[in-house]
């Protein structure tokens, strides 16, 4: 049902949404090596620019420089601030990559929400990740 082929949600009505993703993750025919690559920062960066949320963002901070308490604009990747201080900070995932996340964490790890969750935190951030998560 899922090939490596595809490449973006905006693509093909193959990709699994998150839901697709918690329910059918057997059957996926990604592999992890494929997945990761939908998560590199040029990636992150070009999908952020694709989404409405992201570009709102983004905008807010370019004219807002050094008012963001929460969010950032650094190298062109938007981040959100850790909440332990001597972590860096945390990318921002866009909508339309939050399946890829779900999918190489779940591949990586082979294990329980916490773990998987505990992991993603390390790294990225977007609105809804616990829920999405478990």
């Amino acid at each position: 049902e899922y090939s490596e082929n595809c490449k973006y949600p905006e693509e093909s009505s193959n990709i699994p949404t998150v839901g697709k993703i918690n329910r059918k993750m057997d059957s996926l025919t990604f592999s992890p090596q494929s997945l990761h690559s939908m998560l590199t920062n040029e990636r992150i960066r070009e999908k952020q620019l694709l989404d409405p949320k992201c570009i709102k963002m983004i905008t807010y901070l370019k004219s807002h420089v050094g008012e963001g308490d929460i969010y950032s604009y650094q190298n062109d990747v938007l981040t959100r601030i850790n909440k332990n201080p001597t972590l860096p900070p945390l990318v921002y995932l866009p909508k339309s990559l939050v399946p890829f996340a779900l999918a190489y964490f779940h591949y990586k790890t082979h294990s329980g929400v916490k773990k998987m969750l505990a992991l993603l935190k390390l790294n990225y951030y977007w609105p809804g990740m616990r829920n999405d998560v478990s």
